[in-house]
């Protein structure tokens, strides 16, 4: 059986405007980044080239998000390497 993992509320400013995927969630990142296509972009080229990590994110408004989605080929290990790894990215 797989650990539970609690996700945290979404922020009051952050609508939320249907039910939660119980296999997806969005972490907001640190991020000082333009939300513009081409910068989100580059910050996946760099998560591929510098971590290791194929990640998805997205920008809502002046906020970045990290898209995390499990699947049955994800192990929990895939999870704790870019937990570990992300931060030198931010």
């Amino acid at each position: 059986m797989l650990p539970r993992v609690t996700a945290f509320a979404p922020r009051p400013r952050v609508q939320v405007v249907v039910a939660q995927a119980p296999t997806m969630r969005l972490v907001e990142l640190p991020l000082t980044i333009s939300t513009a296509e081409p910068a989100l972009e580059e910050f996946r080229a760099r998560s591929a080239r510098e971590i290791r990590a194929e990640i998805t994110v997205t920008g809502l408004g002046e906020q970045v998000y990290l898209r995390l989605s499990a699947h049955a080929y994800n192990a929990f290990s895939d999870y704790e390497q870019l937990a570990e790894r992300l931060p030198a990215l931010l």
